[in-house]
């Protein structure tokens, strides 16, 4: 196998991967889902009490159920901001619609993801969450696409 064909699967192997990442997430139970990113809210919370008593000498008054709906959504669209990025690099440099086909595998994949959460306890499947996960692929294409007329490349 040449080397040019050996870095395509590879590439194709992390996209794979980062996907079972996604799947294992999702593959949480409700209980376990909400301890996770509630630890990440606790912890913002602490942070936000701090800076507000130290800048403001009064207390941090961002309400709890928004601050964990904004991390919840900010890991769907991190993880697919990351997935856009693998999967777009797969492709030949020149390849006919590669931001297009790029999309349409996150979307195809989060829409996937969703069904999949329908199955776990306490889980549900969100129209919306696979909105966000396209948004946040969308996100990194478009990073990419600024990185790239930054830098000159392609």
């Amino acid at each position: 196998m040449d080397i040019e064909k050996k870095n395509k699967w590879m590439r194709w192997g992390v996209v794979v991967l980062w996907m079972a990442v996604i799947f294992f997430f999702s593959a949480q139970d409700a209980t376990d889902s909400s301890a996770m990113s509630g630890g990440i809210v606790d912890q913002l919370m602490a942070m936000g009490e701090g800076l507000c008593q130290s800048l403001f000498g009064s207390a941090f008054a961002f309400p709890r159920d928004a601050l964990t709906f904004l991390v919840r959504k900010a890991a769907h669209t991190s993880v697919y901001f990351v997935l856009a990025m693998l999967v777009w690099r797969c492709w030949e440099k020149a390849a006919d619609l590669k931001n297009l086909k790029t999309l349409a595998i996150c979307f195809l994949y989060a829409a996937s993801d969703e069904l999949h959460q329908w199955f776990v306890p306490g889980r549900s499947a969100e129209l919306r969450d696979v909105c966000i996960d396209t948004f946040g692929a969308a996100l990194g294409l478009l990073a990419l696409a600024a990185g790239r007329r930054i830098f000159n490349k392609e």
